[in-house]
């Protein structure tokens, strides 16, 4: 019982391509928003949100 509470122990979403892809997005999404103004803030949170709820949805 040393890892009962662990999630996801196989971790085979992770050799998904659709998980990877996912990965990337939020990664060229990051990046393109990053030199966003600081007006903007909550709108870069969303897109970013959006973007990383994707591969979280996957490893559920």
């Amino acid at each position: 019982m040393k890892n009962a509470g662990r999630k996801n122990k196989n971790r085979g979403f992770m050799k998904l391509r659709v998980w990877n892809d996912a990965v990337e997005l939020y990664v060229l999404v990051n990046e393109i928003l990053r030199n966003i103004p600081y007006e903007y803030n909550k709108s870069k949170s969303n897109t970013l949100d959006a973007c990383h709820s994707i591969q979280r949805n996957i490893t559920i």
